[in-house]
């Protein structure tokens, strides 16, 4: 696949390993996730649209350089009004602000310059998982607002 791939869910590619038969397997389904090569983890999460196609009738993969926060785009229907973000991260631990308060500021900047709207919906996706702190900051809308205030700069 390209740095820019879009999949027909109506016809959704098949590989050896992909989102849709994972679970076949003696190894446990996360750590399958873990072996998956860091530079195919957004092909994977793309094709999970392709799982999911009853809720999604397009998926656009945008990661790499110049991708201005976006790994994997979805829409609800043609219209594009509505996209949900998938952000891919593949690292061996979890993530944690740091990394999160980077991505989610890219998205605050892009769509406050004009270059996409908000995102209905946001998702860190990690076989990792993410930091307690980041999930305390997650859950908390003021700490997260205040992390993101404090780490601008940086």
């Amino acid at each position: 696949m390209n740095l820019i791939d879009v999949i027909d869910l109506a016809d959704p590619p098949t590989r050896s390993l992909s989102a849709a038969n994972v679970g076949v397997s003696l190894i446990s389904k996360i750590n399958i996730l873990k072996v998956i090569e860091p530079n195919e983890w957004e092909v994977f999460t793309l094709e999970l649209a392709s799982v999911w196609k009853q809720q999604y009738s397009r998926a656009v993969r945008c990661g790499g350089a110049g991708d201005m926060g976006r790994d994997v785009i979805v829409y609800q229907d043609d219209s594009a009004a509505e996209w949900e973000n998938f952000q891919c991260k593949h690292y061996s631990s979890p993530v944690g602000v740091a990394e999160a308060v980077i991505e989610i500021s890219k998205l605050i900047y892009y769509s406050l310059n004009g270059e996409y709207s908000l995102p209905k919906k946001y998702y860190f996706v990690t076989p990792q998982g993410v930091s307690a702190k980041l999930l305390n900051a997650l859950n908390n809308p003021e700490r997260l607002k205040k992390e993101l205030v404090e780490r601008w700069d940086k």
